[in-house]
């Protein structure tokens, strides 16, 4: 599922904040849960709190993997395997090689 479908299902009930650039903040009330990697490359189970999304006028990225595709803005962080390290990157440093978790 994406974000976007996901913060659409959470309803109406939404709280805007101007002075976080526009965001548009949602309080998730139930068990949802998603997955994450750790620092020492271990994957966890963590309780989604809110879900969020604000305008921008930013330049965007699609990055595709495995068929599966997201779109990004400029500054949005990455993490990203390179070597054996996890590396937090923004899109244009994106090199060949690096390897996107994908659950």
């Amino acid at each position: 599922m994406t974000i976007e479908d996901y913060y659409d299902i959470c309803g109406d009930d939404y709280e805007y904040h101007d002075d976080f650039n526009n965001k548009y903040v949602k309080n998730v009330n139930n068990d949802d849960i998603t997955l994450s990697v750790s620092n020492d490359k271990k994957l966890n189970v963590n309780k989604i709190n809110y879900v969020m999304k604000h305008k921008v006028k930013k330049r965007l990225f699609k990055i595709t993997v495995n068929g599966k595709s997201v779109v990004v803005t400029e500054d949005h962080s990455l993490v990203v395997l390179r070597g054996n390290e996890l590396k937090k990157i923004i899109p244009k440093y994106v090199m060949s090689g690096d390897i996107f978790i994908n659950i």
